[in-house]
């Protein structure tokens, strides 16, 4: 592969103030390679892959995975266009464009504004919500570069700010693929190590020899690729000097130059978590200036840490209006792998509205690497290429077939004046509307009377052998009920049946059972007790059997429901039934 750097403007206004140590209006720089495969003449369909990486995990350690990624695209059929990767504003290749330019407050993903005017921001950091818009940035600036279908990945903090991309644009990625994502619900078991691991670690050596022999005894490095290590000594590491080790300690005593962290330990601790020192709750103490510099406490922590992190159970919240499919790839040993974690990812990923359809509808899986964890894309590399790759082959062949219902046959047919302009089924359809959801949709109509009005039916029958007046009472104070409770009371009748849901109105569900009483009254004043007891059979048997016959109803107003945002009123306006009641779930 060709490989082209580039070096990007991130978005404007970073999301708190101390983000930048300069200026509100500072421009910073995301630096970004594009690796372009030889030799392939660029096909329909090929692929773009937009990355996002770990933590303090410079972008170049993914190349071996793009690597075998692109053999796996040869065996499987299809292509890869280009692949890029951008280090976030703080970190890698990106942190030496913006040196001494960024501050220590840094979020993933956008929460309200923040005003600075409490001490407990001193070193804060946030949560990355720029890099999502960073990236954003980055495909508009190179849009000709960009051609869909663009694919998503990312490992770890990358999973975040790609998800939360999503949700910003949720039709730029057709999918997404989470290597080991920490898009948690609670706490991750590793998170206290993780911050304090680079708090404390060194990151100042006397050579480039002594830098590299440190970094080969470190223990988290030994099941890596060894292409994954040399790409490590190669972009984790500088020479001096630097803002934080500046000239005068460029040199040790034999002349040999001194090496620090590419991405320094401060912005990588930083970056984990962010500090609570004076434990602020807003959520239980109201607080103006709590609530600004802290807006993203979760409302439900049993207490307030001194640290917090609010990133993945923000992306937690979102995952069931992820518009893209999303392939969930787990190493077995990570800690990840909490069972009722993945379990409800599963259940959550794409299945509200706007949503993909879930892995009810294929586009959610999970898959796993055995004999790894939360490296999966540095120790098996060739395991984790198959997999993705098995992955993008099947997504590609469904955008194909879902780009072709999507743009209309006649669309390719029509000049650029055509396509501006309403074309006859909008005129049509808009001259015919009233206002209504017209719809074709059958439905299974129902007898008033239903299962909840037998006991009163019962009731009424034994007060009208003992007492008619009391009965008549009875009957009075139900039709009050109902029409004073209305629809919660014809709410409550929702029929079993699988396809449409239908209840009666409140006016409806009185009329018939007024109408029913009054000829069962009449007809035992008159004597005539059997064909009384008839219409008694006649109540017990419809509210038995509440379904009727099948209609097919065209025409209906809808009304949203004041309490459930998912429920919507469907009223039919045909003439053969009159104004009835209708509920329909979806």
């Amino acid at each position: 592969m060709s490989i082209v750097e580039h070096h990007t403007p991130c978005q404007s206004i970073r999301e708190y103030p101390q983000a930048t140590s300069t200026y509100q209006e500072e421009v910073l720089y995301l630096s970004a390679k594009q690796y372009i495969p030889l030799n392939r003449t660029p096909q329909e369909g090929d692929v773009t892959i937009l990355a996002a990486h770990a933590s303090a995990f410079p972008k170049e350690l993914y190349e071996p995975l793009w690597e075998d990624l692109l053999k796996q695209s040869e065996k499987a059929g299809y292509g890869i266009r280009s692949i890029w990767m951008a280090d976030v504003a703080n970190q890698g290749a990106s942190y030496v464009l913006n040196e001494g330019k960024t501050g220590n407050d840094r979020k993933w993903w956008p929460l309200p504004a923040l005003t600075v005017d409490h001490d407990v921001l001193t070193n804060s950091i946030a949560n990355y919500a720029d890099h999502a818009r960073d990236l954003l940035c980055l495909i508009n600036t190179h849009r000709s570069e960009f051609t869909r279908p663009i694919i998503g990945v990312g490992h770890s903090m990358g999973t975040i700010s790609l998800s939360l991309l999503a949700q910003m644009h949720p039709r730029l990625l057709t999918s997404i693929v989470m290597l080991d994502a920490i898009i948690v619900h609670k706490p991750l078991p590793a998170w206290v190590p993780m911050t304090r691991m680079p708090s404390f670690r060194r990151d100042l050596w006397p050579s480039r020899q002594a830098a590299e022999a440190a970094f080969r005894k470190n223990v988290l490095l030994k099941p890596f690729d060894p292409r994954v290590v040399d790409k490590i000594l190669q972009h984790s590491i500088r020479p001096t000097p630097t803002l934080l080790y500046p000239e005068k300690e460029g040199e040790n005593k034999k002349g040999e130059q001194s090496y620090t962290l590419t991405t320094p330990k401060h912005q990588e601790a930083l970056s984990i978590a962010r500090p609570n020192y004076e434990h602020v709750d807003w959520i239980n103490k109201p607080d103006i200036k709590a609530r600004h510099t802290h807006p993203d406490i979760w409302p439900c922590a049993p207490y307030m840490p001194p640290f917090y992190k609010s990133e993945g159970r923000t992306a937690w919240m979102f995952l069931p209006y992820l518009r893209p499919s999303v392939l969930w790839l787990y190493g077995t040993k990570s800690y990840t792998m909490d069972p009722i974690e993945r379990s409800e990812k599963m259940k959550r990923t794409g299945t509200e509205w706007n949503g993909s359809g879930g892995a009810a509808m294929g586009r959610v899986k999970e898959e796993f690497i055995e004999d790894t964890g939360h490296f999966l894309c540095f120790e098996k590399i060739k395991e984790t290429a198959e997999k993705v790759s098995e992955w993008l082959d099947g997504e590609v062949k469904i955008w194909k077939d879902l780009e072709r219902v999507t743009i209309d046959k006649k669309w390719h047919e029509k000049d650029v004046v055509g396509r501006q302009c309403m074309d006859e089924n909008w005129l049509k359809g808009v001259k015919a509307w009233k206002g209504d959801a017209a719809m074709p949709l059958t439905i299974a109509t129902m007898s008033l009377i239903t299962r909840e009005d037998l006991p009163l039916a019962i009731i009424y029958f034994f007060l009208s052998f003992y007492h008619q007046p009391l009965a008549y009472l009875f009957l009075g104070l139900r039709i009050l009920y109902s029409i004073f409770s209305g629809p919660d009371d014809s709410s409550k009748k929702q029929p079993t049946t699988t396809t449409t849901s239908s209840s009666s109105s409140f006016f409806s569900i009185d009329l018939e059972f007024v109408a029913l009483g009054l000829i069962y009254h009449y007809l035992t004043n008159l004597g005539l007790y059997w064909a009384a007891g008839f219409f008694a059979l006649r109540m017990i048997y419809v509210a038995l059997i509440p379904e009727g016959e099948v209609k097919e109803v065209k025409r209906f107003k809808v009304y949203p429901d004041w309490r459930d945002e998912r429920r919507w009123h469907y009223v039919y306006v045909g003439e053969e039934l009159g104004w009835k009641g209708w509920w329909i779930e979806g």
